[in-house]
C-alpha cells in the first residue's frame, strides 16, 4: 500500500525549509531585527519561512513559531495513527499549507430509487498544517461525492495541535479521533439517505430557490423601478443553482432533495462569485469554512422533511 510519505513526494511536499529572522532596513544603522523579551529570553518577533529547493517565501511568522523543516511531522503523525490508509496528498500555495486525505472507511452509497442511479460518497480524513501560519495542525471530517469530485462536507475538527513537534500520539487521542469521525459519518449518510428519499420537481426546485435566495428588498426612494445593480446578483445565482440541477437530474423529469442539495453546493464550491475558480480554490473554499451558502440549503432541505 502507498504511503503517505510516498505521496508526499509525488505531490512535491517533501521539500525542506529554513526560518530567517525578520529585519527592516534603517536609514541611519542599517538592518534592524526586532526582538521581545520575557523573562530573561531574548527571541526574535517575526522570522521568514523559505522553501530550500526554490528560495521562495512561504510566510512570515512569530518569533514562537516551532520550526519544523519539513511536513513529515504531519505524514507521521497520519500514518501513526491510521497506517495503510493513505488516500491523497495536496499541496496548496506553492507550499504555503498542505492537505493530507486518509480514506479509514469504504465509499458509501446514497438514494435506491428506482429512476435514479445511487450516488456514492467518500468518508475522508483530512489532516491540514502550513508553514504560512494561516493553519494550525488539525484533523478534519470531510465527506467527497465521486459524480463530481465535491467535498461536500468539513465538518469541525476533530483534533488540533500548535507545537507538533511535542505531540506524541497516544492511543487515547487516536480512539478519540476515530469515534468522532465514525459518529459524524454515520450522521451525515443517515441525513444523505433521508434527502434522497424525498421526490423533487422542477417546480419545487424552482420555488426552493427562490426562498434560498429571496427578491431584493425594494428601493424606497423609486419603488417602481427595476433596480438592476441588486437584480442581477439574484438572477445569476438562481439560474447557476438552476443549471446546475439540471446536471444532476440529466434528461429525468424529477430528483430529490439530495440532488437539490448537491446543486446548491457544487454551485457554491465552484461557481459562485469571481475570480480564481480552480480545483485547488474550491478545496480551499471547504477547508476554510467558505460555504455557509450550502450549509443553509442543507438546513433548508432537512427541516422541510416529513
Amino acid at each position: 500500500m502507498t504511503t503517505i510519505h510516498e505521496l508526499m513526494k509525488d505531490a512535491g511536499a517533501d521539500f525542506n525549509v529554513r526560518y530567517r529572522a525578520a529585519g527592516y532596513e534603517s536609514d541611519y544603522s542599517g538592518t534592524h531585527i526586532p526582538t521581545t523579551f520575557k523573562a530573561g529570553t531574548e527571541r526574535n518577533q517575526y522570522k521568514w519561512v523559505v522553501r530550500e529547493d526554490t528560495n521562495e517565501t512561504l510566510g512570515l511568522v512569530g518569533g514562537q513559531y516551532p520550526e519544523e523543516r519539513n511536513y513529515n511531522y504531519l505524514a507521521d503523525i497520519a500514518e501513526e495513527y491510521f497506517p495503510d490508509s493513505a488516500s491523497s496528498v495536496k499541496l496548496l500555495g506553492d507550499g504555503k499549507r498542505i492537505a493530507i486525505s486518509q480514506r479509514i472507511y469504504d465509499a458509501r452509497e446514497v438514494g435506491t430509487s428506482d429512476f435514479l442511479k445511487p450516488d456514492m460518497i467518500q468518508p475522508t480524513l483530512v489532516w491540514i498544517s502550513s508553514f504560512d501560519g494561516s493553519w494550525a495542525t488539525k484533523a478534519h471530517n470531510m465527506m467527497l461525492r465521486f459524480f463530481c469530485t465535491n467535498q461536500l462536507g468539513v465538518g469541525n475538527s476533530l483534533f488540533t495541535v500548535r507545537h507538533t513537534k511535542n505531540h506524541v500520539p497516544n492511543l487515547e487521542v487516536q480512539a478519540r479521533i476515530l469515534e468522532s469521525h465514525r459518529a459524524w459519518v454515520d450522521e451525515y449518510v443517515n441525513q444523505a439517505h433521508l434527502l434522497a428519499e424525498v421526490p423533487f420537481t422542477n417546480e419545487q426546485m424552482n420555488h426552493f430557490v427562490k426562498m434560498l435566495i429571496p427578491d431584493p428588498k425594494p428601493n424606497k426612494e423609486k419603488p417602481y423601478m427595476w433596480d438592476v445593480r441588486s437584480w442581477r446578483p439574484v438572477i445569476e445565482k438562481r439560474e447557476g443553482i438552476m443549471n446546475k440541477w439540471k446536471e444532476e437530474i440529466g434528461h429525468m423529469a424529477m430528483g430529490n432533495k439530495w440532488l437539490a442539495y448537491n446543486a446548491v453546493q457544487s454551485f457554491n464550491q465552484h461557481e459562485q462569485g469571481k475570480g480564481d475558480r480552480s480545483e485547488e480554490k474550491s478545496l480551499l473554499r471547504a477547508l476554510d469554512g467558505k460555504l455557509g451558502f450550502s450549509d443553509k440549503a442543507l438546513k433548508m432541505l432537512t427541516n422541510s422533511i416529513g
